[in-house]
Order: structure tokens, then sequence, then C-alpha cells
């Protein structure tokens, strides 16, 4: 059995080190991860899109600053990129099969970009 993986496995895994220290650091544990990961994600872009604005948020500005973010390292997904017409962030996944060995999931392809 294959499933679909967005966030990315093996060579295209993403370096969980922020991550791990963001949540040692604000004492929560591990539970949900795929959600936790995109919730992370999501803050992440949401703080560097507010950071470029600047002090002055408007709806606008702040559309217009994620508008031109392009590869943006969140930490726990692949590179984030939107523009003018682009709503959805990472654009692509990986097939991963489950190991029984080890109960993970592990990559059966390299990365699928999707093109729009």
């Amino acid at each position: 059995m294959r499933f679909v993986y967005p966030a990315g496995l093996g060579a295209c895994a993403p370096d969980l080190k922020a991550f791990a220290a963001f949540m040692e650091r604000h004492g929560l544990e591990p539970g949900h991860t795929a959600f936790q990961f995109g919730a992370y994600a999501a803050a992440r872009v949401l703080v560097e899109s507010l950071t470029r604005t600047g002090a002055d948020v408007t709806r606008a500005s702040l559309v217009q600053h994620l508008e031109a973010l392009r590869d943006f390292d969140t930490g726990v997904s692949p590179p984030v990129t939107f523009g003018i017409n682009r709503r959805v962030g990472v654009q692509g996944a990986q097939f991963a099969a489950l190991d029984v060995a080890t109960g993970g999931l592990v990559a059966v392809s390299e990365w699928i970009p999707l093109t729009p």
C-alpha cells in the first residue's frame, strides 16, 4: 500500500531541529504531528509576512508580502512559495509506504512537483 505524503521523506525530509526546540521551549509534547507541523508552518509563514510588512499592517500589505514569499523554509515542510494566482504554498508530494518493521513511513519515490 502506498500513500501520498506532502511533507517530504528521506533526502526531502525537513530538518526538524527548530521545531523540536520550539516544542521543548514551550513544554509541548509531540502528538498528531501532521497537524502540529501544519500549524507550525502556517505560524512561521504568518510571522515572516508580518515582519516583512512592518508596523503599518493592512490586509492589502499583508497579502502583497504573502504573494512575494518565495522558497521560504518553515523548518517542517518543503519550501513555501506563494504568488498572485498561487494560494497553496507547497505544491507536490512523495509516495510513501509503511515500513512494517518500524511502523514509520519510508519514501518510495522522489519529490513529485505539481505544476498548476
